[in-house]
């Protein structure tokens, strides 16, 4: 099964309009939204009415743009983007003093989505990966069996030790969390390295990652090899994931 997952529903006007656009025409299967931004409120009432799956993507690397009355959670918040939007590994270090901050984060995100929109998410993934943050993986935020993106899957070669890593990491959260089992973006928009990737899903569970508010994206969705290589596979979306299911109603 294939799995087209929108990222940055309600970032911004462009943004939710780009993966409206996408869902009308059939291109995407799925969406993550993220909470506290200027369109987030927007893009709730325009999926409202649709079937469209959505799925939370957590942020902590960049500032809220519609900023809640919370101070703490802004402090919180603020506290994160120092640390994760700086260095781009330093989501798989574990920092001493955040848990705190993560957790308040994590639940004020969770709590909103499901103010804003609803519903519970059809999975959890992140703004810059921090859905696998070390703190937030081993901190007993995320309850076991949930749906969870998985870590990006390569499809070039990368270095042994860079494999063994996203081994192990793929290994775990598959140990703990619903995943699909590969997980890839759209770039590089080659055709045959996009149609490598969408091959895999014949027999596996595989998630494209795609980003509409990104100009040169939207515009290779819309090409007419882009639509024949989606069509050769099986496409679903988080809600036929096979797992436990959503546990985070709590």
């Amino acid at each position: 099964m294939l799995i087209i997952n929108a990222d940055d529903l309600g970032v911004n006007e462009q943004s939710t309009d780009r993966i409206i656009a996408s869902y009308d025409r059939r291109l995407i299967t799925s969406a993550t939204a993220m909470v506290f931004m200027v369109d987030t409120a927007r893009a709730a009432g325009l999926v409202s009415s649709g079937d469209i799956g959505v799925g939370l993507h957590l942020n902590f690397t960049t500032p809220f743009t519609c900023p809640p009355g919370d101070t703490d959670l802004q402090d919180h918040h603020q506290k994160l983007i120092r640390i994760f939007g700086r260095y781009e590994y330093s989501r798989y270090l574990y920092h001493p003093g955040i848990q705190g901050s993560i957790s308040y984060c994590f639940q004020s995100q969770y709590k909103e989505f499901l103010r804003v929109f609803g519903k519970l998410p059809t999975h959890i993934d992140g703004h810059h990966f921090v859905h696998l943050s070390i703190n937030l993986l081993l901190g007993g935020i995320l309850p076991s069996g949930i749906k969870i993106r998985k870590i990006l899957d390569c499809d070039y070669h990368t270095s042994p030790f860079d494999s063994m890593f996203r081994n192990l990491v793929s290994k775990y959260l598959k140990s703990k969390f619903t995943t699909t089992d590969l997980f890839y973006s759209l770039g590089p928009l080659i055709d045959a390295r996009v149609a490598g990737k969408i091959s895999k899903a014949i027999c596996n569970n595989v998630e494209l990652m795609v980003h509409p508010g990104d100009e040169a994206e939207f515009l290779y969705m819309h090409t007419d090899n882009y639509l024949e290589m989606i069509n050769t596979a099986s496409k679903g979306s988080y809600n036929d994931l096979n797992g436990t299911g959503n546990n985070l109603n709590r």
